[in-house]
Formats: structure tokens, C-alpha cells, sequence
């Protein structure tokens, strides 16, 4: 047998062995079913819902992860503004005051755990797909290196969010502002 033993006429070979170790890969098999069974599952409950298709529009913002955005802040509302939702998510910095004297540190990393993690990984998508997080992401970059960077760019992230939520408008890159494309969600990111 030459080829991929792992697309479909590859894996038809192998059961054809009847093999004690074959029995893994119909297991495994079995697994990938399952997975693809459950992303339509959150695909469909995503759809259902008005407020996480807006967030889909996000760059970076999948189907998974504007379900769990959506539930970890809940109502908008009970945030005035966007730096109480970053503060809720544990995105803002750590400040210290003695006297006139103010520095600040590392992020809290108080609040919502689910919430910090979801948005650093969207952040990291975001910045491929989308040239104001990527701008945004290079010029922290360049200062403060990338790990702070990626952060800084979950906290934008988390804004737009804030927006989007609130004013219940999808969200427009650049390309769309300047080129009128339209605004749809995009299947592939996180």
C-alpha cells in the first residue's frame, strides 16, 4: 500500500489487516465522529442566538468561544463601561499608589478565569486575521514584548466586545469599513 494510510482508502487497508492495534484506529474514528457531532452542536446553539453570531463577526471569535464570552459576562448592562467588564475578566493591570507615586504590574488575574483564558486565545487568532489587532499587537509588541502584548490585545479585544454587546451592531474591520465588505462570521477561528 502506497499513499496516506490515514485518509479514507488508507484507513480502509488497515481494518483490512484485522489487526489487535487496528482496533485503535476505529476507536479513534469513533472519537472524530463524536467531535464533528458536538461542533454542530454549538455551531447550531451559537445560530440561536442573536448576541453570539454578533460576536462571531469578532476577528479571532469562533463559534466556541462567543457561547462561553457570551455566558461568562452575561448581561451587559451591569457593566457601565468597558473597563469594569476588562477589570471583571482580570485584564487590567495591577496598580500600586504610595503617596504620588503610582506603578503598575502585571495583570490582576482577579475575576472571571474562563473569560481571561477564552480572550487570549481569540487574541492570538485575532491578531493573524485582522490588521487593527495586528497594528495594535506589533506596536505593544515592539514595547513591551510578546507576551504582554497578546494580553493587551485580549483587553482591545474584550472592548470591542463590550461594543458590540451593547450597541447589538456586528463588528467591521478595517477592509469593511473602507472597502464596504460585508461582515459574516468565520467558522475557523477559536
Amino acid at each position: 500500500m502506497e499513499g496516506n494510510l490515514f485518509n479514507s482508502e488508507g484507513r480502509d487497508f488497515l481494518y483490512s489487516l484485522n489487526n489487535e492495534c487496528i482496533r485503535c484506529l476505529r476507536i479513534l474514528s469513533s472519537i472524530e465522529n463524536e467531535i464533528k457531532e458536538i461542533d454542530r452542536e454549538i455551531r447550531q446553539k451559537c445560530m440561536e442566538n442573536e448576541g453570539t453570531m454578533l460576536l462571531t463577526t469578532i476577528p479571532g471569535i469562533g463559534y466556541f468561544s462567543a457561547l462561553l464570552i457570551y455566558a461568562e459576562i452575561g448581561d451587559i448592562k451591569r457593566f457601565p463601561n468597558s473597563k469594569k467588564l476588562c477589570s471583571y475578566a482580570g485584564l487590567v493591570p495591577l496598580v500600586k499608589q504610595s503617596g504620588n507615586k503610582i506603578t503598575t504590574g502585571k495583570i490582576t488575574k482577579e475575576g472571571n478565569r474562563l473569560l481571561r483564558w477564552v480572550l487570549v486565545q481569540c487574541a492570538f487568532v485575532a491578531v493573524r486575521n485582522d490588521d487593527r489587532f495586528r497594528n495594535f499587537y506589533e506596536r505593544v509588541k515592539q514595547r513591551k514584548g510578546p507576551q504582554k502584548a497578546v494580553v493587551a490585545t485580549a483587553r482591545k479585544l474584550l472592548t470591542v466586545v463590550y461594543a458590540i454587546m451593547r450597541d447589538k451592531k456586528p463588528y467591521i474591520s478595517y477592509n469593511q469599513a473602507y472597502h464596504g465588505e460585508e461582515c459574516t462570521p468565520v467558522t475557523n477561528w477559536v
